[in-house]
């Protein structure tokens, strides 16, 4: 399976920060309610963390998270 080639995931795996976006991406399509509520608050944490390291923009984390917690709500 070839995915999509992102250059910022790549440094960030090359880095040793692993890819926090595919794991979120992947969380959206994968996990069920209940699961996504008892890991959601970690996802929460790492989606700030790496924005505050400056890998993704406060814009695009806010993203993230706001598409996690819609895929909780539905």
């Amino acid at each position: 399976n070839l995915e999509p080639f992102h250059p910022k995931r790549m440094a960030s795996r090359i880095l040793g920060m692993g890819d926090i976006l595919s794991i979120v991406e992947e969380a959206e399509r994968k996990l069920d309610k209940k699961e996504a509520e008892k890991v959601f608050p970690d996802v929460i944490k790492m989606v700030d963390q790496i924005c505050s390291k400056g890998i993704i923009h406060k814009n695009k984390a806010n993203n993230k998270k706001s598409r996690l917690a819609q895929h909780l709500n539905k």
